[in-house]
Protein backbone atom coordinates (compact mmCIF):
# COMPACT_ATOMS: atom_id res chain seq x y z
CA UNK A 1 0.00 0.00 0.00
CA UNK A 2 1.11 3.20 -0.66
CA UNK A 3 1.16 6.33 1.46
CA UNK A 4 -0.85 9.30 0.29
CA UNK A 5 1.15 12.93 1.07
CA UNK A 6 -0.98 15.90 1.85
CA UNK A 7 0.59 19.30 0.89
CA UNK A 8 -0.58 21.60 3.41
CA UNK A 9 0.78 24.96 0.94
CA UNK A 10 -0.15 25.85 -2.11
CA UNK A 11 3.36 27.08 -4.58
CA UNK A 12 1.72 30.05 -6.43
CA UNK A 13 4.45 31.26 -8.57
CA UNK A 14 2.83 30.76 -11.87
CA UNK A 15 -0.13 32.66 -11.20
CA UNK A 16 1.89 35.85 -9.48
CA UNK A 17 3.98 35.79 -13.01
CA UNK A 18 0.62 35.68 -14.98
CA UNK A 19 -0.93 38.28 -13.19
CA UNK A 20 2.19 40.42 -13.45
CA UNK A 21 2.43 39.88 -17.32
CA UNK A 22 -1.04 41.03 -17.48
CA UNK A 23 -0.73 44.56 -15.65
CA UNK A 24 2.04 44.90 -18.22
CA UNK A 25 0.12 44.52 -21.27
CA UNK A 26 -2.86 46.26 -19.90
CA UNK A 27 0.00 49.49 -19.21
CA UNK A 28 1.50 48.96 -22.76
CA UNK A 29 -2.02 49.06 -24.08
CA UNK A 30 -3.19 51.99 -22.41
CA UNK A 31 -0.09 53.61 -23.25
CA UNK A 32 -0.47 52.69 -26.85
CA UNK A 33 -3.77 53.91 -26.95
CA UNK A 34 -2.80 57.23 -25.73
CA UNK A 35 -0.65 57.92 -28.32
CA UNK A 36 -2.84 56.24 -31.23
CA UNK A 37 -5.67 59.18 -30.10
CA UNK A 38 -2.90 61.68 -29.97
CA UNK A 39 -1.58 61.13 -33.31
CA UNK A 40 -5.12 61.08 -34.06
CA UNK A 41 -6.02 64.44 -32.89
CA UNK A 42 -2.86 65.98 -34.05
CA UNK A 43 -4.17 64.27 -37.71
CA UNK A 44 -7.22 65.78 -37.23
CA UNK A 45 -5.88 69.01 -36.02
CA UNK A 46 -3.81 69.59 -38.76
CA UNK A 47 -5.97 68.91 -41.44
CA UNK A 48 -7.82 71.91 -40.13
CA UNK A 49 -4.87 74.01 -40.44
CA UNK A 50 -4.50 72.86 -43.83
CA UNK A 51 -7.51 73.60 -44.80
CA UNK A 52 -7.49 77.20 -43.02
CA UNK A 53 -4.40 77.91 -45.26
CA UNK A 54 -6.25 77.05 -48.13
CA UNK A 55 -8.89 78.92 -47.58
CA UNK A 56 -6.62 81.88 -46.59
CA UNK A 57 -5.30 81.88 -50.08
CA UNK A 58 -8.29 81.82 -51.65
CA UNK A 59 -9.63 84.86 -49.54
CA UNK A 60 -6.58 86.50 -50.93
CA UNK A 61 -7.36 86.34 -54.33
CA UNK A 62 -10.71 86.36 -54.00
CA UNK A 63 -10.19 90.23 -52.39
CA UNK A 64 -7.57 91.05 -54.91
CA UNK A 65 -10.00 90.41 -58.10
CA UNK A 66 -12.78 92.54 -56.12
CA UNK A 67 -10.55 95.33 -55.81
CA UNK A 68 -8.96 95.12 -59.05
CA UNK A 69 -12.74 95.35 -60.65
CA UNK A 70 -13.42 98.46 -57.85
CA UNK A 71 -9.67 100.51 -59.37
CA UNK A 72 -10.53 99.33 -62.98
CA UNK A 73 -14.22 100.61 -62.57
CA UNK A 74 -13.67 103.66 -59.74
CA UNK A 75 -17.29 105.20 -60.44
CA UNK A 76 -19.61 102.12 -59.45
CA UNK A 77 -21.05 102.78 -56.59
CA UNK A 78 -19.66 99.53 -54.79
CA UNK A 79 -16.12 100.94 -55.72
CA UNK A 80 -16.57 104.37 -54.40
CA UNK A 81 -17.90 102.45 -50.92
CA UNK A 82 -15.07 100.40 -51.10
CA UNK A 83 -12.66 103.16 -50.95
CA UNK A 84 -14.31 105.88 -48.93
CA UNK A 85 -14.30 103.43 -46.18
CA UNK A 86 -11.14 102.29 -46.29
CA UNK A 87 -9.83 105.81 -47.01
CA UNK A 88 -7.58 107.09 -43.25
CA UNK A 89 -9.82 108.00 -40.73
CA UNK A 90 -9.10 108.83 -36.94
CA UNK A 91 -8.49 106.68 -35.34
CA UNK A 92 -6.68 104.97 -37.40
CA UNK A 93 -8.86 101.54 -38.08
CA UNK A 94 -8.30 99.07 -40.22
CA UNK A 95 -12.00 97.62 -42.04
CA UNK A 96 -12.42 93.84 -42.35
CA UNK A 97 -14.97 92.63 -45.05
CA UNK A 98 -16.54 88.93 -45.94
CA UNK A 99 -15.39 87.55 -49.21
CA UNK A 100 -18.35 85.83 -50.75
CA UNK A 101 -19.27 84.64 -54.53
CA UNK A 102 -22.44 84.83 -56.22
CA UNK A 103 -24.03 81.56 -57.52
CA UNK A 104 -22.81 83.02 -60.88
CA UNK A 105 -19.60 82.43 -59.74
CA UNK A 106 -18.43 85.84 -59.50
CA UNK A 107 -16.29 87.53 -56.57
CA UNK A 108 -17.91 89.62 -54.24
CA UNK A 109 -18.06 91.38 -50.80
CA UNK A 110 -21.10 90.52 -48.63
CA UNK A 111 -23.77 93.27 -48.27
CA UNK A 112 -27.11 94.13 -47.75
CA UNK A 113 -27.97 97.62 -48.24
CA UNK A 114 -24.29 97.98 -48.13
CA UNK A 115 -21.22 96.08 -47.32
CA UNK A 116 -21.13 94.12 -43.94
CA UNK A 117 -17.96 95.18 -41.86
CA UNK A 118 -16.08 94.86 -38.88
CA UNK A 119 -13.84 97.82 -37.79
CA UNK A 120 -10.94 96.99 -35.77
CA UNK A 121 -7.69 98.75 -34.51
CA UNK A 122 -4.87 96.27 -35.48
CA UNK A 123 -5.39 93.07 -36.72
CA UNK A 124 -4.76 90.75 -33.91
CA UNK A 125 -6.20 87.82 -32.92
CA UNK A 126 -7.35 89.58 -29.69
CA UNK A 127 -9.01 92.33 -31.59
CA UNK A 128 -10.84 89.85 -34.01
CA UNK A 129 -12.19 87.88 -31.43
CA UNK A 130 -14.30 90.85 -29.18
CA UNK A 131 -16.50 90.24 -32.75
CA UNK A 132 -17.50 86.65 -32.07
CA UNK A 133 -20.68 86.96 -32.17
CA UNK A 134 -20.13 87.98 -36.11
CA UNK A 135 -18.51 85.67 -37.00
CA UNK A 136 -21.41 83.22 -38.40
CA UNK A 137 -22.17 85.65 -41.02
CA UNK A 138 -18.62 85.53 -42.04
CA UNK A 139 -19.13 81.55 -42.82
CA UNK A 140 -17.50 80.03 -45.75
CA UNK A 141 -20.59 78.47 -47.73
CA UNK A 142 -19.69 75.98 -50.06
CA UNK A 143 -22.96 74.75 -51.84
CA UNK A 144 -25.09 76.30 -49.63
CA UNK A 145 -23.27 74.51 -47.05
CA UNK A 146 -21.54 75.92 -43.69
CA UNK A 147 -17.80 74.64 -44.06
CA UNK A 148 -17.32 75.25 -39.94
CA UNK A 149 -14.49 78.16 -40.82
CA UNK A 150 -15.28 82.04 -40.92
CA UNK A 151 -13.19 84.60 -43.18
CA UNK A 152 -12.43 87.94 -43.61
CA UNK A 153 -10.52 90.56 -45.76
CA UNK A 154 -9.50 93.32 -43.17
CA UNK A 155 -8.12 96.37 -45.34
CA UNK A 156 -5.03 98.65 -43.80
CA UNK A 157 -5.96 102.55 -44.32
CA UNK A 158 -5.52 103.63 -48.14
CA UNK A 159 -4.48 106.76 -49.74
CA UNK A 160 -6.22 107.08 -53.38
CA UNK A 161 -3.84 110.27 -54.03
CA UNK A 162 -0.72 108.46 -53.09
CA UNK A 163 -0.59 104.93 -52.15
CA UNK A 164 0.11 102.07 -55.56
CA UNK A 165 -1.02 99.11 -53.39
CA UNK A 166 -3.17 98.23 -50.48
CA UNK A 167 -2.06 95.92 -47.60
CA UNK A 168 -4.61 93.20 -46.56
CA UNK A 169 -5.07 90.53 -44.12
CA UNK A 170 -6.66 87.51 -44.76
CA UNK A 171 -8.36 86.18 -41.37
CA UNK A 172 -9.60 82.67 -41.33
CA UNK A 173 -10.73 80.99 -38.52
CA UNK A 174 -12.87 77.47 -37.24
CA UNK A 175 -16.29 78.79 -35.73
CA UNK A 176 -16.45 76.40 -33.07
CA UNK A 177 -12.63 76.96 -31.48
CA UNK A 178 -11.76 80.02 -29.27
CA UNK A 179 -8.81 80.84 -31.80
CA UNK A 180 -6.15 82.07 -29.37
CA UNK A 181 -3.81 78.83 -29.29
CA UNK A 182 -3.46 75.58 -30.96
CA UNK A 183 -4.07 72.61 -28.89
CA UNK A 184 -6.54 70.05 -28.80
CA UNK A 185 -9.63 70.97 -30.33
CA UNK A 186 -8.78 74.24 -30.62
CA UNK A 187 -7.05 75.68 -33.87
CA UNK A 188 -5.73 79.40 -33.57
CA UNK A 189 -7.14 81.86 -36.15
CA UNK A 190 -5.32 82.17 -39.26
CA UNK A 191 -3.93 85.32 -40.61
CA UNK A 192 -2.40 85.64 -43.97
CA UNK A 193 -0.63 88.89 -44.83
CA UNK A 194 -0.63 89.83 -48.43
CA UNK A 195 -0.21 93.12 -50.76
CA UNK A 196 -2.70 94.12 -53.78
CA UNK A 197 -0.93 96.30 -56.05
CA UNK A 198 -2.91 98.56 -57.79
CA UNK A 199 -2.55 98.56 -61.47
Amino acid sequence: MKNKIKYNSYEGMGFIESLIAIMVVGVASVVLMRIAASTMSDAVENERIDKMTQYAVEGANMAENIVQEFYEYPTSSDAISFFNKIAPSFPTNIKCFIPDTTNSGVFEFKKDDDFKILTISSLTIETINIHREDFEDAEIMTNNVGSGFFRYACFYPYTASTDKQINVGIVVGHLASEGTYTARRNVKHYIYSTVIPLR
